[in-house]
């Protein structure tokens, strides 16, 4: 959750997301269609729900099978585009990837127009530098490069949408 709540205070979209311990906490307010996985999984564990009471089995069947609370995010329409990022002062971009959001199956590279792969680029770059701006972690962590990569990769994404 970390991740999200940076990506927000940078100013990047983000869909409206929830923890769900249970069937029983109230899902007011969580937009629909929705995505619900394990709190700690990955992509691949998603299940997209269109409804309340799918909504509520999906968490009832994370918290059984998984043994933990539920991620309810906002349904979003658009493509999973990974960005990785080496370096701590100076930056590089690895291939993208995209993800299948139902498979989890990865596509390196993807099928993107060149414009907008060099567009989620520059953004994933822009956002990486931004952070690194305000960041006190010594150069010698190699933690805050898996960090940006794991922060781009949902930046990447909500920026595909926003571009598209």
């Amino acid at each position: 959750l970390v991740p999200k709540a940076l990506l927000r205070q940078a100013g990047v979209p983000t869909p409206a997301f929830r923890v769900m311990a249970s069937p029983a906490d109230d899902p007011t307010g969580i937009p629909l269609p929705a995505i619900v996985r394990p709190r700690h999984a990955p992509d691949g564990l998603r299940r997209r729900v269109n409804n309340v009471d799918q909504l509520l089995r999906a968490v009832r069947a994370v918290a059984r099978r998984h043994q933990e609370e539920a991620l309810v995010e906002e349904g979003i329409a658009g493509r999973m585009i990974r960005v990785g990022l080496i370096g701590n002062r100076s930056l590089e971009c690895l291939p993208l990837v995209e993800v299948d959001p139902v498979s989890g199956e990865k596509r390196c590279p993807p099928v993107l127009d060149l414009r907008l792969a060099e567009r989620v680029r520059d953004t994933a770059q822009h956002f990486a530098a931004t952070r690194t701006a305000r960041d006190d972690l010594d150069d010698s962590v190699d933690t805050l490069s898996l960090l940006r990569h794991f922060l781009l990769s949902f930046l990447a994404l909500f920026s595909l949408a926003r571009f598209s």
